[in-house]
């Protein structure tokens, strides 16, 4: 399955951008941490399948196609001044509609967001406001590239019986 992992970066590009003020940082950088107020981004923690099976679609021609619906588990993780009111504005934001539908469900995506922690805490001997929250995404991996798998259709059936007296039958595909 192909993860659509840069459509899902673009997508909480878009909404953090769009709702909070604080400069906004992909985790596993390999940079130095900010100055200023900040929200780190994990876009995949987690990546679970929904349901038992996936949808597969049956073709005449003995292909069939797979598309895998997948439920992706996102962290931000807020630092700063503002850290727990920009994760509660972002949070807020995803109740209008028409601001969703741009952010998530154009993509194909869909959203819901966990809990809000805030993790305030002592760093350096003083207190520093943290908040972190998870955002659930639902995808669809590309439709345009499904997993396929050519279950091998026959081209000729042969059957036939003596106790019932039916002559030899062939049936051929196309």
């Amino acid at each position: 399955m192909s993860l659509p992992t840069s459509i899902i970066k673009a997508a909480l590009q878009d909404w953090l951008s769009d709702t909070t003020s604080l400069a906004l940082i992909w985790q596993f950088q390999n940079t130095p941490e900010p100055n200023t107020p900040f929200i780190s981004i994990n876009p995949v923690i987690s990546v679970q399948r929904i349901g038992l099976f996936d949808e597969a679609e049956h073709l005449s021609t003995g292909l069939v196609n797979t598309h895998a619906h997948r439920r992706v588990m996102a962290s931000l993780n807020a630092c700063g001044v503002g850290a727990l009111d920009a994760l509660c504005q972002a949070q807020d934001k995803l109740d209008l509609p028409s601001l969703y539908d741009g952010w998530f469900y154009d993509r194909g995506l869909s959203a819901q967001t966990s809990d809000i922690r805030n993790l305030t805490g002592m760093k350096n001997g003083r207190y520093e406001q943290r908040a972190q929250m998870d955002i659930y995404l639902t995808c669809v991996n590309d439709a345009a590239a499904p997993l396929s798998d050519d279950v091998g259709w026959f081209n000729k059936i042969e059957y036939s019986s003596t106790d019932l007296h039916i002559p030899t039958t062939i049936i051929t595909g196309d």
